[in-house]
């Protein structure tokens, strides 16, 4: 570094620290003020060619190229081209100095609440943090479609700030129970027709397109009862695979038994007064019943829906991240 650019450095930032970077000839490579300094912490989302892509409780890009920017491992410099996608890193100087930083892992106990919108502090392991983040993000760094008590007493992955605050949450299916959707086709007393009482398991028609049994975890409090046979469910894993929570799909504006007209690619309540979007992503589950009783499930696409004068809609449900248009959709083609 030149006098001029170390002097440009101190100017105006009397009574402050200062961290001094020495490359491996002793040069000062940068100076760093405590007054500039953020201390926060990031995971490393995408990687251009002279800029990166960091999210913690947001996510910003960041011009940085070999030229401009360093990066400390803890034993040597190194340029942004050499940082990979899910590295963690705390920020020194936005754009000019990174620290290369151990993501942590552990067991979610509990979140606390300053008020009904604020996450205050997690729990991790019998440890309390403050945070500021709201929302736990996926493996693909995008906000996980979760709540935080969908991810008590499992393991995630986080990161901390300089001042021990938490950064991020990185969660999975495995650790979330994340919401699931499929048609509820049976339970395992042999007729289909179980009750919350006797029945241990149930089958479950998925987005997927085959039918898998799921065994009940009956610590958790789920909810199934025989009127949700044929119904679309959401329902929730635990970590050893077995169902956590099941419950009714949130009917929307055209269920009721009566047939909808299809038109301009909406969907028209019998009114003539609503009508509902597919998003262009939609699942669409098409229920049968045979005469003996049992649920004949299939996909069929949404051009497929589309193409119908009117149909018999069951449940909708939309998610998080397509709010505005239904995600997972039933229909019937018989009475039910």
């Amino acid at each position: 570094m030149d006098y001029d650019s170390a002097k440009k450095e101190f100017t105006g930032k009397k009574n402050s620290k200062f961290a001094l970077y020495l490359n491996d000839d002793d040069q000062v490579y940068a100076i760093a003020s405590d007054r500039d300094k953020t201390g926060e912490a990031y995971f490393v989302e995408s990687i251009g060619t002279n800029s990166v892509k960091l999210v913690n409780k947001a996510s910003k890009t960041v011009n940085m190229d070999d030229q401009e920017a360093m990066i400390w491992t803890g034993t040597e410099f190194v340029g942004p081209s050499a940082l990979e996608i899910g590295d963690a890193v705390m920020e020194i100087e936005e754009g000019e100095l990174y620290t290369l930083i151990d993501a942590k892992t552990g067991v979610l106990k509990r979140a606390t609440w300053k008020d009904s919108n604020t996450v205050e502090k997690l729990n991790f392991d019998g440890t309390n943090y403050y945070t500021a983040i709201q929302k736990p993000l996926d493996k693909e760094y995008d906000r996980a479609e979760v709540e935080w008590s969908d991810v008590y007493n499992n393991t995630v992955t986080y990161i901390l700030n300089e001042d021990n605050t938490v950064a991020s949450v990185i969660v999975d299916e495995v650790s979330t129970g994340t919401k699931l959707y499929g048609i509820l086709v049976g339970s395992d007393d042999g007729t289909g027709k179980g009750n919350s009482k006797n029945a241990n398991s149930v089958s479950i028609f998925t987005a997927e397109g085959t039918t898998v049994d799921y065994k009940l975890d009956l610590d958790t409090g789920y909810s199934y009862n025989t009127s949700m046979l044929g119904h679309l469910v959401e329902y929730k894993l635990d970590k050893d695979g077995d169902i956590k929570t099941l419950k009714d799909t949130a009917t929307s504006l055209l269920t009721g038994g009566n047939t909808v007209d299809v038109d301009n690619n909406y969907l028209v309540s019998p009114d003539k007064t609503k009508t509902v979007t597919l998003a262009s992503n939609v699942v669409v589950f098409e229920v049968d019943v045979d005469e003996d009783g049992d649920y004949d499930v299939e996909l069929v696409t949404r051009a497929e829906v589309l193409a119908e004068d009117d149909i018999m809609p069951g449940a909708m449900a939309n998610t998080p991240n397509d709010a505005t248009a239904e995600t997972y959709f039933t229909y019937y083609t018989a009475s039910n």
